[in-house]
Parts: structure tokens; sequence; C-alpha cells
């Protein structure tokens, strides 16, 4: 077989290193020629970098990654699914790495590795709220507060004879004004607070009836 129809795919890592580094030598020998050494070396330093990466591969310096998890035996201690072997050789302290210290493995895997995963989203909450607009019906328990004193709210003429509507609430930080538009919150824990329109869209959506059920 002739070499220019060799395939790469056909060559082992020795073999393309060996490739690699005669490439590198005959644009050594080709730039030398015009006397233009250092042009050549920087030409042909990515070939030889590139050969003896191949090179430790062929030899065995650089192994395959291997992915394992870490799980519990029968004392509770932390051991890689790997190798058996717990995370200290005593397994008495909590594990502080992402590869196991005895083979290398890389602790990627999916089981009990809860301690490597570090994006969290919140829990799907259910709110009551209600726009706050005259036009617009208010639940029972919006009065209740306006009853026990923990809102005043206020509706009065506006200009060109339309009407506006604002309310006070007092929070746990405070007292906070709420605008016609801004929605009405009563959290989980029945605390009542105010939020401007464009928030609690890209906060919140409307709960369906068969969603509620699923929750039930």
């Amino acid at each position: 077989m002739k070499k220019e129809d060799i395939e790469i795919d056909d060559l082992t890592p020795k073999e393309l290193s060996d490739s690699l580094k005669e490439e590198a030598d005959q644009e050594m020998k080709i730039f030398s020629m015009f006397g233009i050494d250092f042009e050549a070396r920087e030409k042909v330093k990515t070939y030889i970098l590139a050969a003896s990466y191949l090179r430790k591969i062929a030899d065995g310096e650089y192994k395959p990654v291997i992915h394992a998890h870490w799980e519990y035996d029968k004392n509770s201690w932390p051991v890689c699914s790997n190798c058996k072997k717990p995370a200290l050789s005593d397994g008495s302290n909590e594990i502080c790495s992402g590869h196991c210290p005895n083979c290398g493995a890389s602790m990627d895997g999916n089981k009990n590795n809860d301690w490597l995963n570090m994006k969290y989203r919140n829990k799907p909450i259910e709110v009551e709220a209600f726009c706050l607009d005259f036009r617009k019906p208010m639940p029972e328990w919006f009065f209740n507060k306006v009853n026990e004193g923990a809102i005043s709210y206020k509706v009065r003429a506006g200009a060109c004879g339309e009407r506006d509507i604002s309310a006070d609430i007092k929070t746990l930080e405070g007292i906070m004004h709420a605008s016609r538009g801004d929605y009405i919150i009563k959290d989980v824990n029945g605390e009542i607070y105010p939020c401007k329109p464009n928030i609690f869209k890209k906060t919140y959506e409307p709960v369906s009836d068969e969603s509620v059920n699923q929750n039930e």
C-alpha cells in the first residue's frame, strides 16, 4: 500500500507519531535549504508536539478516563464504584474531590452524587394573587387584612374622571406600596405583599384545575 493511500484512521498512535515526526523532519530540511531555520522550527512545532502526545499514548502514559460514582458499603463509608475503595484510607473523612484518590476515576456518574451538584431550581410553589384594579374583584383574604388594619387602600378620582386605586401593605420588611395594576400576592405562609406586573408575569403562571388535581 502506498503511503498516500493510507488513511489516518488506519494508523496506530505509534505509527501516527512516527509519521508526524517524519513530516516535521522533511519540513525542517526544506526550510533549512533556504537558510530560514527559525521559521522552520516555528512551522514544525505543532507537528513535534502532536507527535510527542501520540508517543505517550502509544507507550501507555495516558489511560482512558474511567467514569464512576460514590456509593456506600455496609459500613456506610463512601466507596468508589470502580475500585470499591473508600474516599480516604480509613473512610472516615468526607469526600472532597471529583476523582477517586485510589484509581483516579472521574466521579461524574449519577448515583449518590448529589454532593457534586451545584445547580438548583425553585420548587413549584403555588400562591394566591390578584391584580389591584377597582374594576376587578378582590378576594376575601384581602378585605380581611384591611379589617385587621394590615392593609389600607384608597380609591380616588384621577384625570379625565378616571378612578385610581392604591394600597399600603404592612409586611415583614415594612410598609410596601402597591399601585393600580400591581399584583397582590398571598404566599404559602399567609404573608401578603405587592409585586410589579412585569416581575409577576416572569415569575408566576396560572394554575389550571387539572394541575391542581394532580398535585393533590
